[in-house]
């Protein structure tokens, strides 16, 4: 869900339970505010259910990738690191700036980048490999480790499948927000009987259902980073001129609060992706909401 339908879901809430606290007298002033009550709760119901599934789909595969890769990363650096004392004590000078890969410079590198350079090291370790079988880099090891490289690159393609699914989820959930929309004004015409007659009621139901806009303000510029294939991505630099510069979190998210109205150029940069340069405009009162795609290099 989008930040926004997040704070929408907490205000249907904060009504539905205010609702359900109600003094019975009350709601039996307003004919069917029952019926109508109940529908929306179950809409509730079912948008928190397909916002879990929605979360779990992004998580998992986050998570079974990174399952996948943090092995490989240390088998990876294990064996360029071997191979460097290799090349040293064989004053094989080329092979050993082939092998400078630092442990935080492989975990930086996107998946392509990485796949690659582990393919690299394999082609470059097999031709001597008896040779290095004294420094524990033996074939058993590089046959594991290229097996396992295989199996990270082929996952990779799996979240195209994960995309068009969150898409249909995402399609759903919005559905479901039209149709709570159009309960919550319904239920908006009965309480509207009751203003002049139950001033207290009708005057703590209207709070209830407009604790979304002070939530919203805070913000004034707010969105996510993604990849190609609609995965969060983190720690990407995101920066305005004259502003101090943020990082996005795990779930590829940003803001920046209390800008002034303007266009305002927001740049985003992370290793291994294209450099990407956005312009947001800023309206007082309101927040921007910008979401971006990064493409690898």
């Amino acid at each position: 869900m989008k930040i926004r339908q997040e704070r929408k879901l907490d205000m249907y809430n904060v009504t539905s339970g205010f609702l359900t606290a109600t003094d019975v007298a009350i709601i039996n002033q307003m004919p069917q505010f029952t019926v109508v009550h109940d529908k929306l709760k179950a809409v509730i119901d079912r948008i928190e259910a397909a916002s879990q599934v929605q979360v779990r789909q992004t998580t998992g595969y986050t998570q079974q990738r990174d399952a996948l890769r943090e092995p490989i990363e240390t088998q990876a650096t294990e064996i360029t690191r071997r191979i460097t004392v290799f090349a040293i004590n064989t004053s094989n000078v080329s092979l050993e700036q082939m092998m400078k890969f630092s442990k935080s410079g492989i975990h930086r590198m996107t998946n392509k980048q990485f796949i690659a350079n582990a393919r690299t090291i394999v082609n470059l370790v097999n031709p001597i490999i008896k040779d290095v079988e004294a420094y524990g880099v033996t074939q058993p090891m590089i046959d594991e480790f290229l097996t396992e490289v295989e199996a990270l690159d082929n996952y990779l393609p799996e979240p195209r499948t994960a995309v068009v699914n969150r898409t249909y989820s995402t399609a759903e959930i919005n559905a479901m927000f039209r149709e709570g929309d159009r309960l919550l004004k319904l239920l908006d015409k009965y309480v509207a009987m009751l203003e002049f007659r139950q001033a207290e009621f009708f005057k703590r139901y209207r709070l209830c259902r407009s604790i979304i806009d002070p939530a919203v303000r805070k913000r004034s510029l707010a969105g996510t980073v993604t990849d190609e294939d609609g995965q969060p991505l983190r720690n990407v630099r995101v920066a305005i001129a004259g502003k101090p510069s943020t990082l996005s979190s795990d779930t590829g998210a940003f803001h920046f609060p209390h800008l002034t109205a303007g266009e305002y150029p927001v740049a985003f940069a992370r290793n291994g992706y294209k450099d990407l340069i956005v312009n947001a405009l800023i309206t007082n009162g309101t927040r921007t909401t910008l979401n971006v795609v990064l493409s690898e290099l």
